[in-house]
C-alpha cells in the first residue's frame, strides 16, 4: 500500500510510503502454509493455491480468469479469506449472498471554454455545474427511495482550473467512488448519475465525459459454500459470526465467485488490531495457523474424509 509504516519492529519497510497494510502478505502465508500440509497429508483431489497480485486495484482477479492456462484447470469451487480488525482473534466472519460490497470509481470531466478572469462572460466555466454535480452525487443515495442504506457515493477529488487568479476556468474534473452490496442498484445508481452529469452539461452548454476505473463486483457467496465454510469454522471449534450487513469495502474476489461457487469469509484478526490501511497495522501471526486449517477442514469437506 502507498502508507508509510509506523512501526518498531525489524521487518519494518525500508521504502518510504510502501508497505503492507491490508495483510496480503500474512494471507499468502497462509496459503504457504497450507501447502505444506499438503506436501505432507494424503489428500485425494486437486487443488489449486492462487497467489494473485493487484487486489487493491481490481484488476488481478479480472487478469487470472484471463489467462487461458487458470481456465484449463477447470476450477469447480473456489474459497478465499481476509483477516479482519476487529473482530475476535481467531473468529470465522460469514456471510450468505453479499460478503462485500460492488464499487467503481467514476471520473467525470466537464469541458467548458477558458477566459480572462476580468471577462469570464467570453468563456464557459464549469464551476456552476461542478457544484451541481457534486451535490447530486453526495445526496443521490439519500434522495432515490429504492436504494437501502449499503449504496453509498463518496467524493474523493474535485478540481477546478489552474491556480491562476488571471483566468477564468474551462474545464473541471470530478472523482467519487460508488459503492453497492446489490449488482442491480449499482448499475441503476450509476445510470442516474450518467444522465444526470450529462443533463446538467448540456444545460450549461459544456462537453462531458464519464470513465471508471478500479471496478469491483459484489462479493457473493453462494450458500451451499458458505454452508461449508460454518461447518468447518464449527468442527474446529472456532466462534463463528454471521454478519448482518455487507461489508462496504470491496475485494475482487467476486470475479471468481462469479465464475464458480464458492464463498469468502473474514478471519478475526484481534479486537485491538489496527484497522486496515493503517499506519500502524501489523498482521496478527496468531491467526496463520487458524487460516491454514480452516482451507484444510473446507478441502475435506468438499472432496470427503481423509
Amino acid at each position: 500500500m502507498p502508507i508509510s509504516e509506523n512501526l518498531q519492529v525489524d521487518y519494518v519497510s525500508n521504502n518510504s510510503k510502501i508497505s503492507h497494510k491490508c495483510g496480503h502478505d500474512g494471507h499468502l502465508t497462509i496459503l504457504l502454509n497450507l501447502a505444506e500440509k499438503l506436501q505432507f497429508r494424503n489428500f485425494c483431489g486437486t487443488v489449486v493455491l492462487l497467489f494473485q497480485a493487484e487486489e487493491e486495484t481490481g484488476t488481478g482477479a479480472a487478469k487470472v480468469l484471463n489467462d487461458s492456462r487458470f481456465l484449463e484447470l477447470n476450477i469447480e469451487s473456489v474459497y478465499g479469506l481476509h483477516n479482519l480488525p476487529g473482530f475476535n482473534e481467531n473468529s470465522i466472519i460469514v456471510r450468505d449472498g453479499a460478503f462485500a460490497s460492488a464499487s467503481k470509481g467514476l471520473i467525470i470531466e466537464l469541458f467548458g471554454k477558458s477566459s480572462h478572469a476580468a471577462e469570464p462572460e467570453n468563456g464557459n466555466s464549469p464551476a456552476i455545474a461542478m457544484t451541481s454535480i457534486i451535490n447530486t452525487l453526495v445526496t443521490l443515495p439519500q434522495r432515490n427511495t429504492s436504494f437501502n442504506d449499503s449504496n453509498l457515493v463518496t467524493v474523493i477529488h474535485a478540481k477546478l482550473g489552474e491556480e491562476a487568479f488571471g483566468t477564468s476556468p474551462g474545464d473541471a474534473v470530478i472523482m467519487a467512488t460508488l459503492r453497492s452490496d446489490s449488482e442491480i442498484n449499482m448499475s441503476k445508481m450509476t445510470k442516474d448519475i450518467e444522465r444526470i452529469s450529462h443533463g446538467l452539461a448540456n444545460a450549461f452548454k459544456l462537453k462531458c465525459n464519464i470513465s471508471y476505473k478500479e471496478v469491483f463486483p459484489a462479493t457473493s457467496n453462494h450458500s451451499s459454500s458458505n454452508a461449508i465454510v460454518k461447518l468447518a469454522a464449527e468442527q474446529l471449534e472456532l466462534q463463528v459470526i454471521d454478519k448482518e450487513k455487507a461489508f462496504p469495502w470491496s475485494e475482487d474476489f467476486g470475479h471468481y465467485l462469479n465464475f464458480a461457487n464458492g464463498a469468502f469469509f473474514g478471519l478475526g484478526a484481534g479486537l485491538n488490531s489496527p484497522s486496515l490501511h493503517n499506519p500502524e497495522f501489523d498482521f496478527n501471526d496468531n491467526i496463520i495457523e487458524t487460516g491454514s486449517n480452516m482451507f484444510w477442514e473446507i478441502l475435506k469437506l468438499e472432496n470427503g474424509k481423509i
